[in-house]
């Protein structure tokens, strides 16, 4: 995010100057095990944001796996933590639970959130 902003003349975001926020699923600093395979759509949702709203304050939650409980505590997490907006990228197939998944974790009265599949 930090060659991001800066190639296109954005103030740096930072945890110090209280732009950016990163946590685990539990909301605690302690962060799950780094994902390779995860760290591409992080980087470009982050620089997006950026792109977007360079003025937002950005929390970055991250789960500690791929299951749709452990995701959609994020979610949660993120909704907990004050985030109006959230954005995140699934890959998988439908599910016959996906009905009940939506209440749990992405029904939150008053903010927007763009799920892709």
């Amino acid at each position: 995010m930090a060659v991001y902003r800066s190639q296109y003349g954005l103030p740096a975001c930072t945890a110090a100057s209280g732009c950016f926020q990163q946590v685990s699923q539990t909301g605690t600093s302690t962060l799950p095990k780094n994902n390779q395979g995860w760290a591409g759509e992080e980087s470009l949702d982050l620089d997006m944001v950026s792109a977007i709203a360079p003025n937002a304050h950005i929390i970055l939650v991250e789960a500690k796996s791929a299951s749709t409980a452990n995701l959609g505590a994020a979610v949660n997490e993120a909704v907990k933590l004050g985030a109006k907006f959230v954005s995140n990228s699934y890959g998988g197939s439908e599910s016959s639970s996906d009905p009940t998944y939506d209440t749990k974790y992405y029904d939150h009265p008053g903010w927007r959130h763009r799920k892709l599949r």
